[in-house]
């Protein structure tokens, strides 16, 4: 994930852990979802419902399945 909030950092302490980690650059958020492609699916399909316009859906690393773009 990559945040367009300037302010996303601060409301969400809990994220931290994420900041930078899992293939996630500088100011992006990685997280794994585990060898269950399905639970990647289910998440790109819950962040298409929201009509996210600048989501790129979901991304094939060759090691990783996640979602990518911006929440």
């Amino acid at each position: 994930m990559k945040p367009t909030d300037p302010g996303f950092g601060q409301r969400h302490p809990s994220m931290s852990r994420f900041a930078g980690h899992f293939g996630a650059g500088v100011g992006e958020y990685g997280m794994p979802l585990g060898p269950n492609v399905s639970i990647a699916q289910q998440l790109d399909s819950a962040i298409r419902g929201t009509g996210v316009r600048c989501y790129r859906g979901l991304i094939d690393t060759g090691m990783i399945i996640g979602p990518g773009g911006y929440v």
